[in-house]
């Protein structure tokens, strides 16, 4: 019996590693498919990545490796592509970057960079890693430069917001510190990227999570209708009653 229960024991383990294996090849096999789909049309767009980089950490697999392997491919792509690839988070993201350039008005501010984010087999300016927009306020005899990172979500969760990923937060609070600049997020929530439902002007170094409440957000949320006006000896915020 001793000798019986324990070649059942054996046999349920190969069994079961058999089955893991299976599975994990499975996994793997769906990963190569997902790289050789990405790459078909000769464009790699940030969501394709992200699908790719999530897949190969759930395989405990180095992503790098499989986002290197659908670059590749793309480049060998023959042929231009007949239809323009258009990637949704990115148009999402350069609708509320105009919603917002368009609050500051040309009485007060000047726009001086409005930063892009190209880039091409990871290569990219380091000013892509900047907030999105420099403007300059001018009031009298006042002037100053300032930044804002643009940021629009589709909706809250649970009345909470994931507004931005912890390393993009401290980049942006450290660059506000090395170059001794008001830097602002404008958040855009609910609604249409090109006309939220929500608007909100935060001080970059308020942020202590980059998940926020709607309650934590209220003390910085402005009129969607109305420009803006930056109150400087106060570092924030209001809409323009002029």
């Amino acid at each position: 019996m001793g000798l019986g229960l324990v070649a059942f024991v054996t046999g349920a383990i190969i069994y079961d590693k058999a089955g893991k294996d299976e599975k994990s090849a499975s996994h793997k096999e769906q990963l190569k498919q997902m790289v050789e789909t990405a790459a078909e049309d000769g464009v790699l767009t940030q969501r394709e990545r992200a699908k790719i980089e999530n897949q190969a950490k759930k395989l405990g697999l180095n992503h790098k490796v499989f986002l290197e392997k659908a670059e590749k491919l793309a480049r060998e792509h023959k042929g231009e592509n007949e239809t323009q690839i258009i990637d949704p988070f990115k148009k999402a993201g350069d609708d509320f970057e105009g919603y917002v350039v368009k609050k500051f008005s040309k009485k007060y501010f000047t726009l001086k960079n409005w930063a892009g984010d190209k880039y091409i087999d990871g290569i990219y300016a380091e000013t892509t890693l900047h907030p999105d927009l420099l403007l300059e306020f001018k009031l009298k005899e006042h002037g100053e430069l300032f930044s804002v990172e643009c940021k629009w979500r589709s909706a809250f969760k649970n009345a909470k917001v994931q507004v931005a990923s912890k390393g993009q937060i401290e980049r942006y609070q450290k660059y506000a510190s090395e170059n001794a600049q008001p830097v602002f997020m404008a958040l855009g929530i609910a609604g249409k990227a090109s006309k939220p439902v929500y608007l909100y002007m935060i001080p970059i170094h308020a942020f202590t999570s980059n998940i926020v409440s709607q309650e934590w957000l209220a003390e910085y949320k402005l009129p969607v209708g109305d420009n803006f006006f930056y109150e400087y000896k106060k570092n924030q915020f209001r809409y323009d009653r002029d």
